[in-house]
């Protein structure tokens, strides 16, 4: 149950990550922001595509997209969300790897904690 959960919280997390990849790419490379800046937009439009799908289709609550279901998933992906920008800026500026490299590892890496936190917290009202 758990693993099937893990495995849809991924496929539903898809659609705003390779939307995310490009966009990043494209407002770093064409539009010049920087890439700190770049990645924080492209963070805050993936917490708000993730929102929608996933309470709807992994968390299957019966509220939906309440108040109390906004603010929870909003709180738990925004510290995780803070890590993950933490130490995607360490990644590119301290060790200088390539900046859509360190998005890509972060999904991976900051995913499983991400889905188990959600898990815990939002709980049916």
């Amino acid at each position: 149950m758990i693993l099937s959960d893990f495995i849809k919280f991924l496929f539903v997390g898809l659609p705003a990550f390779l939307i995310a990849l490009p966009l990043n790419y494209f407002l770093v490379e064409f539009l010049q922001f920087q890439k700190e800046f770049s990645y924080f937009l492209v963070m805050i439009f993936q917490v708000l595509i993730n929102f929608i799908l996933s309470i709807k289709i992994v968390f299957l609550k019966k509220d939906g997209y309440s108040r109390h279901n906004f603010i929870v998933f909003f709180s738990i992906v925004l510290l995780i969300r803070y890590l993950d920008w933490n130490v995607y800026l360490i990644l590119i500026n301290s060790l200088d790897l390539y900046f859509i490299y360190v998005q890509i590892l972060n999904v991976g890496v900051f995913a499983y904690l991400k889905f188990f936190l959600l898990k815990k917290f939002l709980r049916d009202t």
